[in-house]
This record gives structure tokens, C-alpha cells and sequence, in this order.
């Protein structure tokens, strides 16, 4: 059996970057996650901060491109896919994680700062008798 899930929770370096075509778009975003410890040997307090590439592929994308900003606070997950490309004879590998599940954790509701109506709850069912 194997498994392809990545899930990450971190904060979002630049505004979404829109792209690919009509039916068909893409959005990238850059997240950032921090790891911090404190050094066994000399007590010292440390911090790595690593920066992920996700993409959104269409209505996620729409959600991500009206809601997502730099600074928000996100969780992605999705599967990590690999893509290679070559620059100036030099080939590269990119990791990318394709996410399929996009939550905001900032307490904000839109993009503008302006807080919805709550929706009003659908009236009770009627108990069907016996």
C-alpha cells in the first residue's frame, strides 16, 4: 500500500499568482512553515523556516484567489507531485503540493474585512408519526 498526503499549516508569503486558461485555473501560492528548538548542546533557541509551493486547481482556485492574502493564515492539504524543467542547461526538480483541501484559520471572513450575515437555520423537521 502506498500513500501520497501532505498537510500543512502555515502562513502565506505573497498574494496568489493566477494562472493557466479559461476552464482551467491554476493558482500558486507560497506557505511558510516554521520549526523552532532549542539546541541540545548550547541551549540555544533555533528556528528554520521552509517555504512550500501549492497549487489550486479550479473552485479552490476561485476560493483561494478571493479569500487568500499575504499573511493569511492557512492549512493545505493534497498530494505532492514532483515537476522537472530545465534553465540554461541546468535541469531542476520542483516540489509542489496540489491541494485538494483548503481551510482559513485567520478569524477573518473575507477578503475585504467584512463579516457575513450568519445564514438563518432552516426551520426544524416535522416529525413523521409513528
Amino acid at each position: 500500500m502506498t500513500k501520497n498526503y501532505a498537510e500543512i499549516i502555515g502562513f502565506v508569503g505573497q498574494d496568489p499568482k493566477v494562472g493557466g486558461s479559461l476552464g482551467n485555473c491554476r493558482v500558486r501560492l507560497s506557505v511558510a512553515t516554521t520549526e523552532r528548538w532549542r539546541d541540545g548542546r548550547t541551549g540555544e533557541k533555533r528556528e528554520r523556516t521552509e517555504w512550500h509551493n501549492v497549487i489550486c486547481w479550479d473552485r479552490l482556485a476561485d476560493i483561494a484567489t478571493e479569500y487568500v492574502r499575504k499573511g493569511a493564515h492557512i492549512l493545505v492539504s493534497g498530494p505532492m507531485r514532483s515537476r522537472q524543467y530545465e534553465d540554461n542547461g541546468v535541469k531542476h526538480t520542483v516540489w509542489e503540493l496540489h491541494a485538494r483541501e483548503l481551510l482559513l484559520l485567520d478569524p477573518r471572513a473575507t477578503a475585504n474585512d467584512e463579516v457575513d450575515e450568519p445564514a438563518t437555520p432552516p426551520p426544524p423537521a416535522e416529525a413523521t408519526p409513528a
